[in-house]
Parts: C-alpha cells; structure tokens; sequence
C-alpha cells in the first residue's frame, strides 16, 4: 500500500476523464480499440513522455515492472504493446 500519490498520478489528476471521453467522443477513431480505453492508452503515451521512453516495448516493459501500482498510477485495462500500437 502507498502512503501517497505517485507523481505521475498527481500529474494526471489535472486530467478529468469525463472531460476526455468527450472529447474522445467528439472525435471518433477509425477502428476500435483493442482493449484499452483511449484513456488508459493516452496515460501510457504520457507515461513514455515524461520517462523519456524510445519505444512501445520500452514502455511496456518500464510499466509491467510497475505492476502492483498500475491501477494507483490510472491505469484500468491489460497493458501490452499490441494494444498500445
């Protein structure tokens, strides 16, 4: 259990996800999704962002290594480069 919010999580709360599923709303992909939301897919991309990540697979891996806090971090759907692609 963690005594407090992790950065990344207080960087994100700035973000409302009704307000992004709105906007994600208003504009509509061509495809769907493949389980994540394109909100959990928008987190992982910030996530690459702000660690300065090289690739999807760099990504994956630094945020598998994270598991057990994935969900304090806003994460809810299975991570994986296929769904990230």
């Amino acid at each position: 259990m963690q005594p407090s919010a992790t950065v990344f999580s207080q960087i994100t709360s700035a973000l409302f996800p009704a307000e992004f599923s709105r906007c994600t709303e208003q504009f509509p992909t061509t495809r769907p999704t493949r389980g994540l939301t394109s909100y959990d897919q928008f987190l992982a991309l910030c996530f690459g962002q702000l660690t300065y990540r090289e690739s999807l697979r760099d990504v994956v891996a630094c945020l598998k290594a994270r598991g057990p806090s994935l969900y304090h971090l806003g994460f809810r759907g299975q991570l994986s480069r296929t769904n990230l692609a």
